[in-house]
């Protein structure tokens, strides 16, 4: 927004300065024109990157909440209650240490001591900074911030990155009494297509609620670091849901939410 607003002004300048020069007597000196006109480019260039930028930025994540949202006092059954509990959000500055232009992710407690907690999230959401695809070294890493579902808050630290193309981190929180975490599938492998699955989306967009919907299929993912299997669902994923828990019909994590991929008429979420 910044760079939008300092390239009308600089253009404005250059334009008035051009249309000065033109009326007045100084309309032959090329070194006045030139540095109008140049004024009047550099002006306009600076703008549009701006505006791009914003546009793109804006368009990341729109939440109707600024800090975790209180849950409606609404019976569920106890998995999908520990799934509620175990929730986080995850918030990231920029390189420079900027919330504004960071990222606001998902994630989800997985393991625990009395007085700290380990949050599962996706390497993109807790190190924004570096480019995708890239190695992510924790050691690098800038401090989060951790909103717990109960609203509870503090600042978090990457512990772990996994090498690419794998986008998990492990972040630790220094919390007392931490959610209970949640439990992991022994074995991934065993969800067949058509399976029910389920997750949470990002509760700062609005508010706590649980999405189901199908494994569409199993899809291999050969790289450099070994072969993967992405599992490809129907769950309406946007940004935002980075990192939040892939659950099955038992509430037990089978995987996390890394993108969308676009097709005619849905979105997988992956």
């Amino acid at each position: 927004a910044h760079a939008l607003w300092t390239g009308i002004g600089i253009a404005i300048v250059g334009l008035v300065g051009l249309v000065r020069a033109r009326r007045g007597r100084h309309h032959r000196r090329v070194l006045h024109l030139v540095g109008h006109a140049s004024a009047l480019v550099v002006g306009c260039i600076t703008a549009i990157a701006g505006g791009l930028h914003t546009l793109a930025t804006a368009d990341r994540f729109s939440g109707a909440f600024t800090s975790m949202p209180e849950r409606e006092l609404t019976s569920f059954a106890p998995q999908v209650e520990r799934i509620f509990r175990a929730t986080a959000v995850v918030l990231a500055t920029d390189a420079e240490g900027d919330a504004r232009y960071g990222s606001i992710g998902t994630g989800i407690v997985v393991g625990g001591k009395p007085d700290r907690a380990w949050i599962l999230t996706c390497s993109h959401v807790a190190m924004p900074y570096d480019a995708v695809g890239t190695f992510r070294h924790a050691a690098d890493a800038l401090p989060v911030c951790v909103p717990l579902a109960d609203g509870r808050e503090g600042r978090g630290t990457v512990q772990w990155v996994a090498e690419p193309p794998l986008d998990l981190a492990l972040v630790e929180l220094r919390v007392k009494s931490p959610p209970e975490p949640v439990p992991i599938a022994p074995d991934a492998t065993a969800l067949e297509p058509n399976a029910n699955v389920m997750f949470v989306p990002n509760p700062y967009r609005a508010g706590w609620k649980l999405d189901h919907g199908t494994l569409v299929r199993r899809e291999p993912h050969t790289t450099p670091a070994g072969t993967f299997e992405l599992l490809i669902t129907d769950l309406p994923v946007i940004p935002g849901d980075s990192g939040s828990g892939l659950f099955d019909s038992r509430g037990q994590l089978v995987g996390l939410n890394t993108w969308t991929r676009i097709n005619v008429g849905y979105a997988n979420g992956i």
